[in-house]
């Protein structure tokens, strides 16, 4: 995956802690449009761009920190950029408590765990 510097986004194209949580609570199936790994003031960052209600929005999360969402994202990124016969990607949010009592978001595949 290639590395990229976090462009300025326009005002409102990245999704804050408020609406992420709305996200969460309704289970709101988002549609994954890209995945980029890059550096931004916030240091090395997965960028999730996804469709949320026909308009492309961002969702921003550390590369480190969370081992099982790492990995994901950087699945997906690499399903998105290089597989010939994609099939849409739809995620929803979740927030749990980490073993020390943090909360920690969570990215969950919709449909990952359905029998084809």
């Amino acid at each position: 995956m290639g590395k990229f510097v976090a462009p300025e986004r326009e005002s409102g194209f990245y999704i804050g802690a408020d609406e992420k949580a709305e996200l969460a609570a309704e289970s709101t199936e988002l549609e994954v449009v890209s995945v980029e790994q890059g550096t931004s003031q916030y240091g090395e960052r997965f960028v999730v761009t996804i469709n949320l209600d026909g308009e492309e929005r961002g969702l921003s999360y550390p590369v480190a920190g969370v081992g099982s969402r790492t990995e994901l994202l950087a699945s997906l990124a690499d399903y998105l950029a290089n597989e010939k016969d994609q099939v849409p990607v739809f995620i929803t949010l979740s927030k749990v408590k980490s073993a020390a009592g943090r909360p920690v978001n969570l990215i969950n595949v919709v449909g990952a765990d359905d029998d084809e």
